[in-house]
């Protein structure tokens, strides 16, 4: 017979594991020795209900005890560690919890119909699927305030189709311009301005919060040093330690103890804090963003939220305006700073909620958001109707329907599009044309129809990847966030807000500073120029005492000074030269000479080649900014990842290649194919013109399909684990890379095409004994790039190395890093 299960009710006897009873820390004051295995048997069961633990997390179906052996202190357990010793009354027995599920029924097609072959577009894709009769998650759920159950039923007019209150036309003006009648240009508080006579390292705190920087950061991180006996932090010192990090985020191929010392030395002045004992705050918000608002103009990000986990205190209580509902409190949070100043925010379709509109304009901030039909119409918008109204208009016709939601007036604004009608809706614009600028599209019989934009959607399509250009820039390799590798969330939210801050130091330099031709620099060059002016603030007047000393204390640090080398000289061997080469006098060829497979350099071509100066000005500024990194990138993907592809033992090289860098709560890095490949092709298809954006977009689809089945086609296969490989591992990765070289090579031609450069972007040829020769690119200096990018760890130089301590390891003879200019690599 089944053995019957003990009663567990008021008045039961239990036995927990010590471990898993709570309070944590009364358990542990009363049993300061208890080892895993150890139990306390003489709980009794008083009540049955959630129990919070000390970090915050509530456990809903927990038991509540006393126990003589802890008296005056209320014990819980969660109900599955608990162990019932003996029965209660069976009138006082708990009720078991039950837990209902449901069977899901996977989909079946019927055995008449075939499953079609999938195209390169998502959204033909899903309508494809669905046509067939299948449901599809394709994370594009309703806002909740977008549910039909969320409102109440409201009528439809039988005329129009649209909702009673609702008319089709618009009143002429403006809603923004009648309360605003000019726009207000960029700035900060108080009219300050950065400027070129400001110390770097001073006008960073300008974007950094400076008084969590100093009385929290610095306090918290001295504790460690102050319990062994150190001195303190200065001020100086910690903002000196941040430029060593950021001039060690200019270079890529090294870890932190290619620098860095872990066990910690004691130098003439300050004790340098070691990797153990350094200590974050933990006070900084936790998990990932949830949303950002960024500056239209300079493109910088001044808001951002980050989501909450569980852990959350509760005593925090409720955000707010959390009464106004999840989409227009998160608004509300985001516009604070800008409330009462009639600005005007542009919106994905995320948050396409009316109310949420109507609450931002009862703050005094006007907005605009594009419409897209998840699962249900937003609330209040007729969608079919408008695409009915719409159906016998040309491609490039507008109309607007008008109405008003608690008093505030707002309007959607209507554009035909070749195959779609496009919608925003707004509390602001018009029917208006902001400039002259006519776009195209090819309809279906072939010919070619221009048309302008009205300003509300001029407005989405200029602004709208504002948020995803920050976080390029903010992700562009090397990166703080990739560099500075940590698993602590405190120093993961650290460095996210260190890198933004940067960013947005750097744009406002770019916006306000570098007026000049010639001034602006790319974000690399000025993170080494903040990096160094943090190390050199006037805050921290450290000087070395003496001569340096070396890693081990014995031998003066050397000197670096410039020698000519004697005859027959290969390298520099510590103390020495090495003397043993076969010749008298090496011959170095410069790279900047060689040309590429045919020995003939390209023509350098700038903003004023081609057609690049008939493009947007995003789109000019991306274009100019993404062609070497593409480009480099495309070199990997023939010259390395080809060969990598075609040996099982380099399968673990490649899952790394396209697999994420995981994080809890989804805030894990991006992964080299994306960083390198899918972002750029994304940023340049947001700012490139319609007519090359969809094809672009395309391409970037197709490609980030072939990399999922290379990801699929070396999942698993590592060289050191001993597991089966099937005999097409090689055959679909290969085939992988050829799917994902012909979507590069599709998107290198339209790029080429938008730009008027024929052949700017190298494609790559198939494979064949010929194909690096058609390629045109040379696979030496490739080589020679990357190693000599490896290699470049003495860019800081003596200086640095002083700064820190002589902590810095050197040992290398050669001037700077000797990497090629970009430019002369591109250009071959």
């Amino acid at each position: 017979m089944p053995r019957r299960t003990k009663r567990l009710g008021e008045g039961s006897t239990c036995s927990v594991l010590i471990k898993f009873l709570h309070p944590r820390d009364k358990v542990a004051a009363a049993f300061p020795n208890a080892i895993a295995t150890d139990r306390l048997d003489d709980l009794i069961a008083v009540s049955r209900g959630p129990g919070r633990r000390a970090r915050g997390n509530v456990v809903q179906n927990a038991i509540h005890f006393t126990s003589d052996s802890i008296p005056d202190v209320a014990l819980w357990a969660a109900n599955s560690y608990v162990k019932v010793v003996q029965d209660c009354e069976t009138e006082k027995e708990w009720a078991a919890v039950t837990r209902v599920t449901t069977a899901v029924t996977p989909p079946t097609l019927p055995e008449d119909v075939e499953l079609p072959s999938l195209s390169n577009s998502l959204d033909k894709d899903i309508a494809t699927i669905r046509g067939l009769g299948l449901m599809v998650d394709d994370d594009r759920e309703p806002a909740p305030e977008n549910v039909p159950a969320a409102n109440p039923p409201r009528e439809i007019s039988d005329e129009t189709g649209l909702y009673l209150g609702q008319s089709w036309g618009w009143d002429g003006n403006c809603q923004r311009k009648l309360t605003t009648p000019s726009n207000v240009s960029a700035g900060f508080h108080g009219n300050w301005t950065p400027n070129k006579y400001l110390p770097l390292w001073e006008t960073f705190f300008k974007f950094y919060p400076q008084d969590y920087f100093f009385d929290v950061v610095v306090p918290e991180t001295s504790k460690k040093l102050e319990e062994n006996g150190y001195p303190a932090t200065e001020r100086g010192e910690m903002i000196c330690y941040l430029g060593c990090k950021l001039v060690m985020c200019t270079m890529v191929g090294f870890s932190q103890r290619d620098f860095f010392n872990n066990k910690g030395i004691t130098s003439a002045r300050t004790p340098v804090p070691s990797s153990s004992t350094n200590t974050w705050p933990a006070a900084a918000l936790n998990k990932l963003i949830s949303a950002s608002l960024c500056c239209g103009i300079t493109g910088i990000l001044f808001c951002t939220e980050m989501v909450e986990g569980k852990d959350s205190p509760a005593e925090r209580g409720p955000a707010e305006y959390s009464e106004k509902g999840k989409t227009a409190s998160l608004l509300l949070r985001l516009s604070k700073s800008i409330h009462h100043t009639s600005r005007y925010v542009v919106l994905d379709s995320g948050f396409c909620v009316l109310q949420a509109l109507i609450d931002l304009r009862q703050v005094g901030v006007f907005a605009g958001a594009l419409i897209k039909k998840r699962r249900y119409w937003p609330a209040w918008i007729a969608g079919d109707a408008i695409d009915e109204h719409m159906s016998a208009m040309q491609v490039g016709g507008v109309a607007s329907v008008a109405g008003s939601l608690s008093g505030v007036k707002y309007n959607v604004w209507c554009m035909k599009d070749q195959g779609y009608v496009a919608k925003i809706m707004g509390t602001a614009s018009g029917l208006i044309y902001n400039n002259d600028r006519e776009r195209t599209r090819v309809v279906d019989d072939g010919s070619t129809v221009g048309f302008k934009y009205i300003e509300p959607f001029d407005l989405h399509y200029k602004f709208r990847h504002a948020v995803d250009d920050h976080n390029n820039l903010r992700h562009a390799v090397p990166s703080i966030e990739g560099t500075w590798r940590t698993t602590r969330w405190a120093m993961r939210q650290f460095q996210f807000y260190l890198a933004v801050a940067e960013v947005n130091m750097y744009l406002a330099y770019r916006h306000w500073v570098w007026t000049d031709d010639g001034e602006e620099m790319p974000l690399l060059a000025f993170r080494r120029m903040l990096g160094w002016s943090m190390i050199r603030n006037e805050l921290w007047n450290f000087q070395p005492q003496g001569l340096g000393r070396s890693l081990h204390g014995r031998q003066p640090l050397a000197v670096h000074v410039k020698q000519r080398c004697p005859p027959f000289t290969s390298h520099w061997e510590g103390n020495g030269w090495d003397t043993s080469a076969t010749f008298a006098y090496n011959q170095f060829t410069c790279a900047l000479l060689l040309g590429g497979s045919n020995g003939s350099a390209r023509e350098v071509t700038d903003a004023s080649s081609g057609t690049i100066p008939d493009l947007p000005n995003d789109a000019q500024r991306s274009y100019l900014q993404y062609r070497f990194p593409l480009q480099l990138a495309a070199d990997f993907y023939i010259f390395d990842l080809q060969e990598m592809v075609k040996d099982t033992d380099t399968f673990g090289e490649v899952s790394e290649l396209v697999s994420s860098k995981g994080g809890r709560g989804g805030q894990g890095l991006p992964s080299r194919v994306e960083r390198e490949f899918v972002n750029p092709m994304r940023i340049l298809g947001l700012s490139m013109p319609p007519e090359y954006a969809d094809e672009i977009r395309d391409s970037q689809f197709a490609f980030e399909k072939a990399m999922s089945k290379l990801t699929k086609a070396t999942q698993g296969i590592r060289r050191d684990l001993p597991v089966e490989i099937d005999q097409n591992a090689v055959p679909n990765a290969q085939a992988a890379w050829e799917e994902g070289r012909l979507a590069l090579n599709s998107f290198f031609l339209t790029v080429n095409t938008a730009t008027g450069l024929k052949n700017e972007l190298a494609l790559i040829p198939p494979a064949g004994p010929n194909q690096y020769k058609e390629y045109g690119r040379s696979i030496r200096r490739y080589n020679d790039f990357i190693k000599k990018t490896k290699l470049c760890q003495n860019r800081g130089g003596p200086a640095l190395s002083q700064a820190w301590g002589q902590l810095m390891v050197s040992g290398y003879l050669q001037d700077s890093c000797g990497v090629e200019p970009l430019e002369g690599y591109f250009f071959q």
